[in-house]
């Protein structure tokens, strides 16, 4: 697997706040459930962001899924 770390991928703040505050934790079968210790990484030019769910600590892995709106 080809995985890169960056320090960051998301543009700016508030995006990665809400990515960091709006996570869905599969374990917990919740969302806004909130990740600690984020990281983003993009594999095959896909990019990610992974923590652990604040909740019940489980590893939470989420595509950072980008839409260009055209005009």
């Amino acid at each position: 697997m080809n995985t890169q770390n960056y320090q960051i991928l998301l543009p700016d703040f508030f995006e990665r706040k809400v990515f960091i505050e709006n996570a869905w934790c599969n374990s917990c079968d919740e969302a806004n459930v909130g990740i600690f210790g984020p990281d983003e990484f993009e594999v095959y030019g896909d990019k990610f962001i992974r923590g652990y769910c604040r909740k019940c600590g489980t590893k939470i892995v989420s595509e950072i899924i980008e839409k260009h709106i055209e005009e």
